[in-house]
């Protein structure tokens, strides 16, 4: 029915007649202009008129065996014109079914990280949302900006459940999905990893709703390249962070306690000796309060690292991965600004202290700076190697 009603939309006649002139361009089948449409039209039109709209007048049994014979006869080329195009069968639900997993996959809205992981309930259980707040890259919400432009998403998406509704009652007023047809769908567009290749998308479905829904997946599938290329430099940049601070990238949650252990050590000790270098308590907090899910991110962006594939890649960052690591990220980067400042500071003091003798005969005026400055200083090479 999905999609009668996308042809209803662009054509006003589904049938014409062979030598018409006026309207042809709004057919979308036409009859031969012989002797049986002829007498097929008269059956009809005695239908309509002597019948009122039923086979209820003298001879319709004759008119009925006419009708009948005549609509096997054209059934099947009928058929084959509204469900092909191009010598293959029309693709349009299954191009908007892998467009609107797309969907679910940059938003977030599935938690599956592999291609086999997704279900038909992500799309069934996902309506349509708005771009929120994330850490992704520019290219990543571009395209996010792309799918919704226009309410683009709602259209795909009523088309992937209406094509597989069904409808009842003499007054189609109960739907009901067909949930064998949709799972079987499901599992083909997974089997096919959710593309198609650009050479099937270069062919034009003459029909307009239809071909929308290609040309919908081929503005996705165009884009993904350089969504995987702008996600895989942002995470390159954090994780750069996360190796030259830990010397691994592979960092559990007792990792980044013990290291805003030793960070909050740093700053006590700075603080006391009236050394440069905010203490962030909040930021403190946080990273600690969260380290078993930024490990978990962390490892989430190591594996995105690995894959070898655009559609492999936005699944492994579709939890938006990066965004649980930012305030690591922000620590690390931090402390670092910090300790340069700190150490510029401690070789200032330390070239006061080096030269001359106290002018008031006194040895032990600046013991208690020393002592700061040597504490800091083992603070210093303590984390030298581990933060710096």
């Amino acid at each position: 029915m999905d999609n009668i009603d996308k042809i209803k939309k662009v054509k006003d006649r589904l049938v014409g007649f062979e030598r018409q002139k006026r309207g042809a361009d709004q057919m979308f089948y036409k009859l031969p202009a012989d002797r049986e449409t002829q007498a097929v039209v008269e059956a009809f039109l005695e239908w309509n008129v002597l019948g009122k709209r039923s086979w209820n007048f003298d001879g319709a049994d004759r008119r009925v065996y006419r009708v009948q014979l005549w609509t096997e006869k054209i059934k099947k080329p009928l058929i084959e014109a509204i469900t092909t195009f191009e010598n293959r069968e029309i693709d349009y639900f299954k191009c908007a079914m892998m467009a609107e997993f797309y969907r679910v996959i940059l938003f977030g809205s599935s938690k599956a990280t592999t291609v086999e992981g997704l279900k038909a309930e992500h799309i069934l259980d996902n309506g349509i949302r708005g771009l929120g707040v994330n850490s992704h890259s520019d290219a990543w919400n571009s395209l996010l900006g792309i799918i919704t432009r226009s309410e683009n998403d709602k259209i795909n998406r009523e088309t992937v459940i209406q094509y597989c509704n069904v409808i009842q009652g003499e007054s189609h007023a109960q739907v009901f999905l067909d949930r064998e047809k949709f799972d079987a769908m499901v599992r083909m567009v997974k089997n096919e990893k959710l593309t198609v290749d650009s050479s099937i998308l270069d062919l034009v479905d003459p029909v307009k709703p239809r071909r929308d829904a290609r040309d919908y997946l081929r503005m996705i599938l165009e884009r993904l390249d350089k969504v995987q290329e702008d996600e895989l430099l942002k995470a390159d940049e954090i994780m750069a962070t996360i190796k030259e601070n830990f010397g691994t990238t592979d960092v559990d949650d007792e990792d980044i306690e013990d290291m805003v252990e030793k960070i909050v050590e740093f700053y006590r000790t700075a603080e006391e000796g009236k050394l440069p270098g905010k203490y962030d308590q909040d930021l403190f907090d946080e990273v600690k309060k969260y380290s078993t899910s930024t490990s978990k991110a962390i490892k989430e962006i190591v594996a995105a690292q690995k894959t070898n594939n655009a559609l492999d890649c936005i699944l492994a960052f579709s939890q938006d991965p990066i965004r649980k690591v930012e305030k690591l990220d922000q620590l690390l980067k931090k402390v670092v600004a910090d300790m340069a400042k700190i150490q510029s500071e401690l070789t200032v003091r330390k070239a006061k202290l080096g030269g001359g003798s106290n002018p008031s005969g006194s040895q032990n005026v600046f013991d208690n700076e020393k002592v700061t400055i040597s504490e800091c200083s083992k603070i210093l090479a303590r984390l030298e190697g581990t933060v710096c």
